[in-house]
Parts: C-alpha cells; structure tokens; sequence
C-alpha cells in the first residue's frame, strides 16, 4: 500500500521532491518513483519516466545523466537512485492515478 511509496528521512516522505525534481527535466513528459523490495538487492528506489515523443536512443542515455545530476545537485547524495526506466506510457486507474503497485510488479518482473 502507500506505506510502501515513501522515503522517510527525518519524519519527511521524499518521493514528491524526487519526482517533482525530475518533471523539472524539460524532455520529461511524466515520472513516478517507487521504492520496492527486491528478493537479493533489498531495498530499491526507481523511476519510471515518460520522455517526450520523438527523442532518440542516444538521447535516452543523456537524459538518465541528467537526473542522476539533478537529483545529486538539488537533492543530495542522500538520494540513491538505482533505476531509471524509460517507458511509453505510466499505468494509471481511470481517475488518473499512477498505479504505483503496478509498477513494482513491472519492476520485479524485468530482472
């Protein structure tokens, strides 16, 4: 459930600062961060990102640097973020919300 969404460091849940730290990225459409439980890593944060339509491979590897450095420059070294998937579209209910358990099963499944 949601307990399962948040960064707690100080009695702050985080996981809104690094998605809105990532929308500021101009080629990114939308993002949702998780943090899952892996069976041999343990505990993993990821991002799911929507690029803009048309963007290039290449240009997929200068975007995952650029929210490595983002997150790193406006957030901290606090914040490791393991994975940045790219995908076309986030799995939503039909009021809109980001079906964030979805996503981790998504996550689980692309080892």
């Amino acid at each position: 459930g949601r307990i399962d969404n948040i960064i707690n460091i100080q009695g702050k849940n985080h996981i809104l600062e690094v998605e809105s730290t990532i929308l500021k990225i101009k080629d990114i459409d939308e993002c949702s961060v998780i943090s899952y439980n892996h069976p041999r890593k343990g505990s993993i944060l990821a991002a799911f990102c929507v690029p803009e339509q048309n963007i290039s491979e290449w240009q997929i590897t200068e975007l995952e640097n650029e929210i490595r450095e983002k997150i790193k420059n406006n957030l901290g070294d606090w914040v490791n973020l393991q994975e940045i998937r790219f995908t076309q579209v986030l799995p939503k209910s039909p009021s809109g919300k980001v079906l964030k358990d979805l996503l981790k099963e998504v996550a689980l499944g692309m080892e």
